[in-house]
């Protein structure tokens, strides 16, 4: 429940209350069948239901005037009820007991839901918004060199469909959640984790995505007409949605006696450019992160020093996906230094 009060004299208040009640349940299984002592094949089935129920005024329909309250607006109730069935369907192949490629497919499904708030005459269509849908696929293949090598290789598509997101539907102050459209994101994943000599590990990844949106139309106001407009931003990129990601980490484990090792540890991370929104105004540029350890271990105690943001790299790791009406996001924090001691039982 929300409730709220606005002052609008003394001893009098316009009064905003919304109750919801929301009901779900989900049945789920899935099932794994070995063949040919090399093929794995999984199939799996989820229903999801939920039902919800939103009561609530608008403003001035409820008044607090020297301790008496007039209702001079009914309350407004609306419900709705959604369900989907979600497949899975997965593949899996020992090509050699050291190799193994798999295929998968899964369903992904949001509830569709309710704008708890009084809309204008005419709009009483948009108090509910449909459910959110995405197909996903992935395909790939690992493989293992005794402890010395792991490689791994991964190919994925996510494709959305219904996107919910708030847009203008009735000028000049009334926005409500409503499907927008669609979106998409593919791209691949490299994974590399190798032990060249027995005290030195060393770990690499590489992911490149490409996201683009597809039929989706912002309803805003102009800022200096104040007369709504429509913003089709398909072909925009997804918002914080770096096109590459890479890293590359190097650990050296050196016995010095008594049960204790000297661990020394440096990574490197790299983030290509990306924008924080959706109407990519909001650009991040490229940047890189150094992190580094040093320390000992035993097996019961550890102590560390660490340093997070060597070079004191600036940069945005998050902003809000809509940059209609201000810019939000969060920083980075600057170099950062540290010392972690560790005792286990």
């Amino acid at each position: 429940t929300t409730n709220l009060a606005f002052e609008l004299g003394p001893e009098s208040y316009a009064l905003f209350r919304n109750e919801g009640t929301n009901t779900g349940l989900a049945a789920f299984g899935q099932a794994t069948l070995r063949l040919f002592d090399r093929l794995d094949v999984t199939a799996g089935l989820r229903y999801d239901y939920e039902e919800r129920e939103s009561t609530f005024n608008g403003f001035g329909d409820l008044v607090l005037d020297a301790g008496t309250l007039t209702e001079f607006v009914a309350d407004t109730t609306v419900s709705g009820s959604y369900s989907a069935l979600s497949p899975k369907a997965a593949l899996a192949l020992d090509v050699t007991d050291n190799v193994r490629a798999y295929a998968s497919y899964t369903r992904g499904f949001r509830a569709g839901g309710i704008n708890a708030q009084r809309l204008p005459n005419g709009q009483e269509g948009q108090y509910e918004f449909d459910p959110e849908y995405s197909d996903n696929i992935e395909v790939g293949l690992k493989a293992r060199v005794g402890d010395r090598l792991y490689a791994a290789a991964t190919g994925f598509l996510i494709s959305w469909t219904d996107l919910q997101f708030f847009n203008l539907i009735a000028p000049p102050f009334t926005f409500a959640r409503e499907n927008v459209g669609d979106a998409r994101s593919q791209g691949v994943e490299l994974e590399l984790a190798a032990v060249p000599f027995e005290r030195l590990r060393l770990d690499a990844t590489l992911s490149l995505t490409d996201t683009e949106y597809d039929g989706f139309v912002l309803q805003r106001l102009d800022p200096e007409t104040f007369e709504p407009i429509s913003d089709d931003i398909s072909g925009n990129r997804l918002a914080n949605a770096p096109g590459r990601t890479a890293f590359v980490g190097a650990e050296l484990r050196q016995p010095i006696g008594g049960g204790t090792s000297l661990v020394a540890r440096g990574e490197v991370r790299n983030v290509g450019g990306f924008f924080t929104d959706i109407q990519n105004q909001l650009r991040q540029d490229p940047y890189t992160v150094v992190n580094a350890r040093i320390g000992f271990e035993t097996e019961r105690a550890s102590a560390f020093f660490w340093i997070q943001n060597l070079t004191d790299e600036r940069f945005l790791v998050y902003g809000a996906p809509d940059t209609s009406f201000n810019r939000n996001a969060v920083i980075a924090p600057p170099r950062t230094l540290g010392v972690t001691l560790r005792l286990r039982r």
